[in-house]
């Protein structure tokens, strides 16, 4: 059995969206978690304009479950991280066992991790749905859906487990500058919907391709 405590916080986001989290799991014939998630500085924003922006001083999240088992591997990768004993800009404090603790001297790719495992812990807990992205080429349409609960990505009508694969591109997409790209309401040649009603226009060819070849790597 081995136990895993996950301290989260990161430090560049202020309230309303700043947050603290824990994510405690046990590993043992299944994998245990309890998951608590904390809003901070709220209490500093006028309430009618926190509820105006669709916050509220309350939100706040406690849950207790058991996870996919494909998430084993990578919850095990944990207790495997080289530690040391001060924190970077982003709070990630590791306990394993209640012995080995410390933060992640590779705080990247870790970080990405917990966010990832975080991510599974909504959609288990049906706070939270599986993203979907979606692609419009000249003749064909891609939507691709990461289940972060079960470690799996469905690309159209077939599913896959390639997940190495579906971060690749979920990185490629999400660095999109999305803010200064034209959209259309619906979908032209070279769009991209990372969400919502909007058809984001990716006008550099050699970009839009790498995304398709990224999806049939999955």
């Amino acid at each position: 059995m081995m136990n895993i405590v996950l301290s989260y916080q990161p430090q560049h986001l202020p309230p309303p969206y700043a947050y603290a989290a824990v994510l405690e799991i046990t590993i043992s014939d299944e994998i245990e978690a309890q998951f608590s998630l904390e809003y901070l500085g709220r209490s500093e924003i006028p309430e009618d304009e926190l509820r105006a922006e669709g916050f509220s001083y309350d939100d706040r999240m406690n849950w207790e479950g058991t996870l996919h088992q494909n998430w084993k591997d990578d919850i095990v990768s944990f207790s495997r991280t080289q530690l040391k004993k001060q924190p970077d800009e982003t709070y990630l404090h590791i306990s394993v066992d209640g012995k080995d603790d410390g933060f992640p001297q590779d705080i990247n790719a870790i970080d990405m991790l917990f966010q990832e495992l975080m991510q599974a812990v909504l959609e288990t807990a049906k706070v939270e749905s599986p993203l979907v992205l979606k692609l419009q080429d000249e003749s064909k349409s891609f939507e691709i859906a990461w289940h972060f609960s079960n470690r799996t990505i469905k690309i159209d009508h077939r599913i896959s487990n390639k997940w190495n694969n579906g971060r690749k591109l979920l990185k490629q997409a999400y660095q999109l500058d999305y803010d200064h790209m034209k959209y259309h309401k619906k979908a032209k040649p070279h769009t991209v919907n990372p969400g919502g009603d909007q058809w984001f226009l990716v006008e550099d060819h050699t970009t839009f391709n790498s995304l398709i070849s990224s999806i049939n790597t999955l």
